[in-house]
């Protein structure tokens, strides 16, 4: 997703004018430039992500009318304590700033390394006043891991839940997320209760945004903060 990186690399004078009065023409420009951007719908944090994915495989196996006994469960605990059936677990294998592009198609791309303005909207409760919602891409690796009591077992669960992924995939997009395959690795054999156990990992990239709401009112105090810090240290 392409941000508005570009548009944040031209500051307000801080000389120019008072603290207030730079917030207000910095508010006022960035409003207006965004508005005169047509944006997709903005990425979601992270954290939104894994119940979708809870919600997707129990609406598949509703679907399926997979008993209740029979379920496959979705858990963080890797590997789980017990297994009663087959496990999903999930993890974040690697987490960096989002790449965003600043030129054609197949160009290096930039990390988008702090947050920038996403939206600029009135204050829905105090007039007079913006909110202003800041945000920051992020490229995520999520390594899920499928158990299962046998190899046959494992291999089919995994090959399931890739499918399940991919035919969910308007849903997580619908929802802010673009989720892309990577691949499966390699089976891995570990005991569980005395049991051994086999596994799979397969590995899913997620773009997701850690979003931040500000009214304009807390950016001057911001603003002035700074200024009376700086002016102290001098």
């Amino acid at each position: 997703m392409v941000t508005h990186t570009d548009n944040m690399n031209t500051l307000p004078d801080l000389s120019a004018e008072t603290s207030h009065d730079i917030v207000e023409i910095y508010i006022n420009q960035m409003s207006q430039q965004i508005n005169q951007d047509q944006r997709k719908p903005l990425a979601r944090d992270l954290n939104e992500f894994f119940p979708l994915v809870h919600a997707a495989i129990f609406s598949k196996q509703k679907t399926e009318g997979i008993a209740d006994d029979k379920v496959v469960m979705f858990v963080e605990e890797d590997p789980p304590e017990k297994l009663d059936t087959e496990t999903i677990t999930f993890e974040i294998h690697s987490r960096t700033p989002g790449l965003y592009s600043k030129g054609s198609t197949g160009a290096p791309g930039h990390k988008e390394v702090r947050a920038h303005i996403r939206s600029i909207v009135d204050h829905p409760e105090h007039i007079g006043e913006k909110l202003v919602t800041m945000g920051k891409m992020y490229d995520n690796y999520i390594k899920f891991r499928v158990y299962a009591r046998t190899n046959k077992q494992a291999r089919k669960r995994a090959l399931w839940f890739s499918k399940l992924m991919d035919s969910y995939n308007w849903y997580f997009k619908a929802k802010g997320f673009l989720v892309i395959e990577e691949g499966m690795g390699n089976r891995d054999r570990t005991k569980i209760d005395g049991l051994d156990i086999t596994s799979y990992p397969l590995i899913y990239y997620v773009r997701s945004e850690d979003t931040a709401h500000l009214s304009s009112q807390e950016l001057k105090e911001i603003s002035l903060n700074v200024n009376v810090t700086s002016e102290e240290t001098d």
